[in-house]
């Protein structure tokens, strides 16, 4: 529960209001496996509809989409 309430007030900081205020179709960008699963782990309690990826993924999921329109 430590950790919780740490990362909490870490993502309320700054993170969280920036996620809430993003368009929904933003994504949160989390290069770090251990970044990414801090931001996952604070999101999961306060926006559970919002899911952290590494920046990768978004070039990856436009090549499929756009593959999938051809």
């Amino acid at each position: 529960m430590e950790h919780y309430e740490v990362s909490t007030r870490c993502a309320e900081a700054a993170l969280l209001p920036a996620v809430r205020d993003a368009d929904p179709r933003t994504p949160a960008l989390a290069d770090g496996f251990s970044c990414r699963t801090q931001i996952q782990y604070a999101l999961l309690h306060a926006l559970p509809d919002r899911t952290p990826v590494h920046l990768a993924e978004v070039p990856a999921e436009a090549l499929r989409a756009g593959l999938s329109r051809s």
